[in-house]
């Protein structure tokens, strides 16, 4: 898993490779060069937390990086005011998060689940000094992540739903959440 993910983030990479000559070295190529954010959702996590969650999807399966699980909150209603939180280790540097607005599978029973259960109309993305508001439209956001800016070191990420469209169940399910940043050695 880890080198796929190591994979989907260089596959993102529009920054050309340039040769150099041994003789030359680029100017800006020295030893305190800081590496660009990675994908560190199952490197600098050291716990997930949900206001609640179903036995069946719990909060780790947002952050698993397999899009055909979720984590769904457990309470009656349609799931707004409910999070999830990641926490990290100490001075882990997050530049951005990516999130979905719901669960964007079809099962092989061919259920659409996007359509089943409730989905994100707006969200808090929550950080240690920080927030922003993120909205998602039921009609044309499915499987879209959305990038969330946060650039700065925090021991917690956590995305709390605040209105919700409700699906066919009342369920409301989050399927990705991709932390990039970087790591504290």
């Amino acid at each position: 898993v880890g080198g796929f993910a190591a994979l989907a983030v260089a596959a993102r990479s529009t920054k050309p490779t340039l040769a150099l000559a041994p003789s030359a070295p680029h100017p800006s190529a020295t030893s305190s060069a800081t590496p660009p954010p990675q994908d560190v959702t199952r490197l600098c996590v050291t716990g997930l937390r949900a206001s609640s969650e179903l036995e069946a999807h719990p909060a780790r399966h947002a952050f698993d990086g397999v899009p055909t699980t979720a984590w769904s909150e457990g309470t009656p209603g349609d799931g707004a005011g409910e999070w999830i939180e990641a926490e990290l280790r100490d001075g882990t540097w997050v530049s951005e998060i990516e999130v979905s607005g719901g669960w964007s599978t079809t099962t092989t029973a061919g259920i659409d689940l996007w359509l089943h259960n409730s989905t994100i109309r707006s969200m808090r993305v929550s950080w240690d000094g920080g927030e922003r508001l993120v909205s998602f439209d039921r009609q044309t956001d499915r499987g879209k992540r959305k990038r969330v800016a946060i650039g700065a070191n925090t021991r917690r990420v956590r995305i709390t739903a605040l209105e919700v469209d409700r699906g066919r169940f009342r369920d409301l399910c989050l399927d990705e959440v991709q932390i990039l940043g970087r790591c504290s050695p």
